[in-house]
């Protein structure tokens, strides 16, 4: 978050904001930490806000906590803040965060270097991530059919061990272990988000009843 943007928030905001990303919890993804450094360099104090940074792993739990009031603010992805829109959830993006550029994909055994090749695989995936809109959008671009795929489910951090572990043909992931992916002989990064720029995008939205309040 650049200093730029905080001054559209009204002074003495007092605001709990959830970030969500087991990345972060992991260690695997540095795309919150800015917003940790913002609050220890006093980059929110300067202007009088006083977030409550909160980190929740379910997504049913945030999505409840942001649609009752218990949270105000959500950092999160596109994608699955359009679900929760679309699920009633009255909240506005106030702020792009990052996009991922490299930083997702899909990792393939040796055998598979086409994502037409994915056709009669085994794909471990989270379906209930952006991992899944994601791999959608790969097979939509390339004109491969979901339904001649075997998918697995399991969170992404499980599927890129898997894979390594040659568990799987392939795997819908992020780093570390798109990095890891060559541990497993023939193992590689068959397409990531730097081949689709604006897919991934990490935002702040905020529940319209408290901009509203603000008059943000």
């Amino acid at each position: 978050m650049t200093a730029d943007i905080i001054p559209h928030f009204a002074p003495g905001l007092r605001v709990r904001v959830l970030f969500f990303v087991s990345r972060i919890i992991t260690g695997q993804s540095p795309r919150r930490r800015p917003l940790y450094i913002a609050q220890e360099k006093g980059f929110f104090a300067k202007y009088n806000i006083e977030p409550e940074m909160v980190i929740i792993e379910d997504e049913s739990q945030y999505a409840a906590a942001l649609a009752s009031n218990r949270i105000q603010a959500l950092g999160n992805v596109v994608d699955r803040d359009v679900i929760h829109y679309a699920s009633g959830v009255d909240a506005k993006f106030v702020c792009a965060m990052d996009q991922s550029y490299g930083g997702d994909g899909i990792i393939a055994s040796g055998e598979i270097q086409s994502v037409k090749d994915l056709e009669g695989k085994t794909v471990g995936l989270d379906k209930a991530s952006t991992s899944y809109f994601f791999f959608l959008a790969v097979l939509n671009k390339y004109g491969v059919d979901e339904s001649k795929i075997e998918i697995q489910e399991m969170t992404s951090g499980d599927a890129g061990a898997a894979f390594v572990a040659g568990k799987l043909d392939a795997a819908v992931t992020w780093e570390p272990w798109l990095t890891q992916a060559s541990q497993r002989e023939g193992g590689h990064v068959l397409i990531s988000s730097r081949d689709f720029p604006g897919y991934i995008v990490d935002v702040i939205s905020v529940r319209q009843e408290f901009i509203d309040h603000w008059e943000l």
